[in-house]
């Protein structure tokens, strides 16, 4: 590992190179597949909502697969030959021409790119959007020691929110709304510049992320140090790679508690990624809200999130990764609870009387129930980001030395296995209930399970696997 050389706010140069690249990578995901894109691909590109919806789903299928299949093998070859910075900037670069290319998803009936093709762009950038993550997470081990991973890992997280909330706030300054004839700041409205009828506004969405994302990768790029590449033939370090990945899955038994980890994390971060999808349509459906409603509302979660970053920093060290993961999955729990009991009348399942409504929460207008939901859910994203902070340390604890971006590559795996059971327990509990509410509720069984699995896993670092073929 480097020489720590002190700097800002306690951080060397080679942590704060790390910690911007959060900054950069973030925005690049949720301004395509959140956001901005997903909504306009849906509802223009393809004419129909429905169609969209399923072509919507089709890319993220094909970006699954493609991650489960390639995550854990471009890791093991990556750790074999040393450097990853270089395989990462190569990411980077594909993923910037991927979406850029997003420019010309013209609405349907106007020409421009076929669906087929957009979902064929739309899974290869859900893909090195995954890999970038993934060969960036691997560094943590060579910028900081694992005793400081949840401190940076913290930064990280906080840097991606932050990442974030700057993107779509200047998109929302500058292109959004301009767009629609609201300039706030005058002669720097771009976005009334631009063809409406065509969704010039949404297709920069493409463009846009791409050169975020390529900007704040300069300073990674020099900040940031890498390790020493080991002089492993790309060919060679191939079959090696292939071999170590396997000789680790033949010696899974030996690693069980790394093993009961990632199965932990698979299934509490389904519940997570469920409770974030559909938080915008819960209050949309309950309360009414309007785009500019949930895009306003995005922010101060964006804003939440990265207070939950910069909160891990310090408490996993204080109680420790697995410490945050237990307590924070209670506590997600128990805001979830609190979330599904609010109605338009209701809090805690409890009417509420007319003279306890008509206020608001910032920006947003807000009757008391809709504001606790808010709060709740605040919480929630807050207390979610330490959880997916401290989560990402811990595997670096817990994975054998020299092995970090085999194992993170599987970590991917087992955030992508089964993304589909969250999706699929509220679907199904939504459709047998007939309630919306009893389907989000039902993610809590998740969260249980998850917590039950975390209870043998212990902060210790497992033993280091070698393929004969390498030894």
């Amino acid at each position: 590992m480097a020489t720590r050389t002190p700097s800002l706010g306690g951080l060397d140069r080679g942590e704060w190179g790390w910690t911007i690249f959060e900054f950069a990578r973030a925005p690049a995901a949720t301004i395509i597949f959140m956001f901005v894109f997903a909504p306009y691909f849906t509802r223009f590109v393809v004419g129909d909502t429905v169609k969209g919806v399923e072509y919507w789903g089709m890319a993220n299928a094909i970006g699954a697969v493609l991650i489960a299949c390639l995550a854990p093998v471009i890791g093991a070859v990556v750790d074999r030959m040393g450097r990853r910075k270089p395989w990462l900037i190569l990411a980077v670069v594909l993923l910037a021409m991927a979406e850029g290319s997003l420019w010309f998803a013209l609405p349907s009936g106007q020409g421009g790119l076929s669906w087929r093709t957009i979902v064929m762009v739309l899974a290869l950038s859900a893909f090195l959007v995954e890999v970038t993550a993934m060969l960036h997470n691997a560094m943590l081990d060579t910028v900081a020691a694992p005793a400081q991973a949840g401190r940076l890992s913290g930064f990280g997280y906080a840097a991606s929110n932050a990442g974030t909330l700057c993107a779509l706030g200047a998109m929302l300054v500058f292109i959004v709304l301009p767009a629609s004839g609201t300039i706030l700041i005058p002669g720097m409205g771009i976005g009334q510049w631009l063809d409406a009828a065509s969704h010039q506004h949404d297709r920069l969405a493409g463009p846009y992320a791409a050169a975020w994302l390529v900007l704040f990768t300069v300073p990674f790029a020099l900040l940031t140090p890498d390790k020493p590449a080991s002089g492993v033939p790309v060919f060679k370090a191939v079959t090696e790679g292939v071999a170590q990945l396997w000789e680790t899955v033949r010696r899974a038994r030996s690693m069980a508690n790394i093993g009961r980890f990632l199965l932990a994390r698979m299934i509490y971060n389904d519940a997570i990624i469920a409770l974030q999808a559909y938080a915008a349509i819960y209050g949309a459906s309950v309360f009414g809200w309007e785009s500019s409603d949930i895009l306003i509302f995005a922010l101060m979660l964006a804003t939440a999130c990265a207070l939950g970053g910069l909160i891990a920093s310090r408490a996993d060290g204080a109680i420790g990764s697995r410490g945050v993961i237990v307590y924070g999955n209670f506590a997600i729990g128990t805001m979830l609870i609190l979330m599904v009991s609010c109605s338009q009348d209701q809090i805690l399942f409890v009417p509420v009387t007319s003279l306890l409504r008509g206020t608001s929460l910032f920006a947003l207008p807000a009757s008391l129930p809709e504001m606790v939901f808010i709060i709740a859910f605040l919480v929630l994203g807050a207390v979610a980001t330490m959880v997916l902070v401290s989560s990402r340390s811990l595997l670096v604890k817990l994975c054998p030395p020299g092995m970090a971006t085999q194992f993170f590559g599987i970590y991917s795996l087992s955030g992508y296995a089964t993304a589909f059971a969250g999706h699929a327990l509220v679907a199904g509990v939504t459709a047998a209930s007939n309630s919306l509410t009893l389907g989000i509720a039902s993610l809590l069984l998740l969260l249980t399970i998850g917590l039950f699995l975390m209870r043998e896993v212990r902060e210790e670092r497992a033993e280091p696997v070698v393929s004969p073929a390498i030894a």
